[in-house]
């Protein structure tokens, strides 16, 4: 098998000029999303995910860190449960390639029952977490 047909591989390689597509083809998402934020005066948030999704938590965790003034913490979604219980203007960002994480969901569905602004960001439009979430972006 050659390193080109592991899909995770092609992923990685592709990451640059998928995260600059998606700022292109989804702006106006990408806008509301910025929008709801603002609105909402969201200082702090949590990023969830699972498996790869996870890492890719980590590394919006890093920009949004870096370039903004909010703070946000990557937290795996198995463990979202274990954090304090959070209300007031906090976002919560699931992350989940194919937008049916049970992890993932059941982090964001807790979150927005806890009357927290919810983001899902996957790759699969119609998904749970599309459906779920105030605000999506489809990538």
């Amino acid at each position: 098998m050659k390193v080109e047909e592991h899909y995770m591989f092609k992923e990685a390689v592709e990451g640059p000029s998928a995260v600059r597509r998606t700022l292109s083809e989804c702006r106006s998402e990408v806008e509301e999303v910025a929008e709801a934020l603002k609105k909402a005066e969201v200082r702090r948030g949590f990023i969830v995910g699972s498996g790869t999704s996870f890492h890719a938590s980590l590394y919006l965790q890093y920009l949004i860190n870096r370039y903004t003034d909010l703070h946000f913490t990557a937290v795996p979604a198995s463990e979202f449960k274990a954090w304090k219980p959070i209300k007031g203007k906090y976002v919560v960002i699931g992350f989940s390639q194919s937008g049916e994480s049970s992890d993932v969901i059941e982090a964001v569905r807790e979150a927005k029952a806890a009357g927290v602004l919810t983001i899902g960001i996957t790759n699969t439009p119609g998904s749970s977490l599309t459906r779920l979430a105030d605000h999506s972006v489809v990538t």
